[in-house]
């Protein structure tokens, strides 16, 4: 872990999980901070920030694959987890066609089809929620997209609902979206 220091006041600690054959800038980087985490891939002029409220970077989990993959859990609720990618946006294609993409994904691996599908904007986000139903409970999502100079943010947020119904789920769902910023890095510090 490296420790950088920007101004008197804040203290970053970053690490980059890099992959060999990935180019120089293309690896996701997070700086923690007291009040959230700071993702960034350098060849991009965003960054996102997630509030860091119970919220733990699992380092390492999730897909090895691709170099800008994240994926964050509540300590004290570790079935809330934010994860997601940081990709070039030329990628993207709409998040109908890619909630579409991944209901074929689902069926071919025996996933029932989600519920309570709702297609919505949420502040900067392009989102759709849904629910799938799972033996004893349900799984309440988001599947958020932010479109922005070049760069495409893909953020999925997730939570059983245990005690809780799928709409009061849901609704602690988006107030955790609502509280991840996007702000350009050229106008950061």
């Amino acid at each position: 872990m490296q420790t950088a220091s920007f101004g008197s006041s804040f203290t970053f600690f970053a690490y980059s999980h890099a992959l060999a054959s990935v180019p120089e800038g293309e690896t996701l980087q997070v700086f923690e901070l007291p009040h959230g985490y700071v993702l960034n891939v350098p060849i991009t002029s965003l960054a996102v920030t997630i509030p860091k409220k119970d919220l733990k970077n699992n380092l390492g989990s999730g897909s090895k694959l691709n170099p800008r993959y994240f994926l964050f859990q509540n300590e004290r609720r570790p079935d809330i987890s934010i994860s997601g990618w940081i990709e070039p946006a030329k990628k993207f294609t709409s998040t109908k066609r890619i909630f579409d993409e991944d209901k074929i994904q689902w069926a071919a691996n025996g996933i029932p089809a989600p519920k309570d599908v709702e297609f919505k904007k949420i502040g900067g986000w392009d989102a759709v929620l849904y629910d799938m139903v799972i033996p004893g409970n349900t799984h309440s999502n988001i599947r958020a997209h932010w479109i922005q100079e070049s760069t495409w943010i893909d953020v999925h947020i997730s939570s059983l609902t245990d005690t809780k119904t799928p709409r009061q789920c849901r609704a602690t769902l988006v107030r955790l979206l609502e509280k991840i910023g996007v702000e350009n890095t050229n106008t950061m510090l």
